[in-house]
């Protein structure tokens, strides 16, 4: 058994001497250390700030490619715009357009019916027989009535052989007018068909008034003032109308005054100045008639241009709601890709 015996101090300076090199060694990697640190500090900082730089410079190109891409839709839209505005005709030139259009389909119907000349031949023939030109004539004679008084009963009585005439009218008021219709082409109505109309008229016990209709000629010793004639006779007005057929207010008067006759039938026969005031008041009537059948045909004219107007309206509007669904796309669009 060896026993040594060291003392502390000299055990510390062998320490000290060994511990040296390990202390110089770590204070050498602490160095090395930190100045890693702060490279890899510089090198973080200085690539932030190029990223940063780099993506500022982005934003700022993308926020022109917007603005670029904004105007060209603006200008777009505005040319589009115009573009359907340029296909919107004025009302003037609407007019145009559809006069145009008549004048065309005219010179087609007339192109057309110069094929048909024959059969129209054909049928101006049969509607010279004196039973189609009586048809033809009563025709036109209810039309008349059953345009303009929507409110009284219209009936064509002409198979009825018991009543003898060929139309029968009963106003709101019941009063019953009897209509006879002759459809000459050029000779007055003569004496013997006049006597056959009173006859009629003085079997139908229910009808006071009978208005003859003369469509095309005059009739025998009748409304020598080329407009109409009232008689009275055996408690019965009798009105005779020469040339009705050219005359539509002319008919529409006859059965209005019928009407107030049947319904002044007491008074008896008209005097002189009374037939004087009924010209007077034709007169009038007829001149207000003519400025209704204007305004209708104005009004007419003008609900057309409205429907015109309505479409073409109709089309500015699709158009700028497509344009806008197409600009709300592509914005939408943009807007994702941000």
């Amino acid at each position: 058994m060896l026993t040594v015996h060291v003392s502390e101090g000299f055990l510390e300076k062998a320490l000290t001497s060994q511990m040296e090199p390990v202390r110089t060694n770590v204070a050498n990697i602490e160095a090395e250390v930190r100045q890693k640190l702060q490279n890899v500090q510089e090198r973080v900082t200085r690539d932030v700030g190029e990223r940063v730089n780099q993506m500022s410079t982005e934003v700022q190109r993308f926020k022109g490619d917007i603005r670029t891409d904004i105007q060209n839709i603006e200008q777009a839209l505005v040319k589009r715009v115009d573009n359907v505005v340029s296909r919107v005709s004025p009302l003037n030139v609407l007019t145009d357009q559809i006069t145009q259009s008549e004048k065309r389909l005219l010179e087609n119907i007339n192109s057309a019916m110069g094929g048909c000349k024959g059969e129209l031949v054909k049928i101006s023939s049969s509607l010279e027989r004196p039973n189609v030109k009586g048809l033809v004539g009563e025709k036109q004679v209810i039309n008349v009535l059953e345009d303009r008084f929507r409110n009284f009963t219209v009936a064509d009585v002409s198979t009825q052989r018991e009543i003898g005439s060929d139309i029968l009218v009963e106003s709101p008021r019941q009063h019953k007018i009897m209509i006879e219709v002759k459809n000459r082409a050029s000779s007055n109505v003569p004496k013997n068909e006049i006597d056959r109309f009173k006859n009629a008229l003085a079997r139908n016990s229910n009808v006071k008034v009978g208005i003859l209709f003369s469509m095309k000629s005059g009739i025998a010793n009748k409304a020598s003032n080329g407009k109409f004639e009232v008689e009275f006779h055996e408690s019965r007005y009798q009105i005779y109308v020469p040339n009705a057929g050219t005359d539509e207010a002319l008919i529409v008067w006859s059965v209005l005054l019928a009407d107030e006759l049947a319904e002044a039938l007491r008074h008896g026969e008209l005097g002189a100045s009374q037939v004087q005031k009924l010209l007077q008041l034709y007169s009038e009537f007829k001149v207000n008639v003519e400025m209704e059948k204007t305004c209708s045909e104005n009004l007419d004219s003008i609900e057309k241009s409205a429907k015109s107007l309505r479409k073409s309206l109709d089309f500015i509007i699709g158009a700028v709601n497509e344009t806008g669904k197409k600009l709300k796309t592509l914005l939408d669009s943009g807007a994702t890709t941000m």
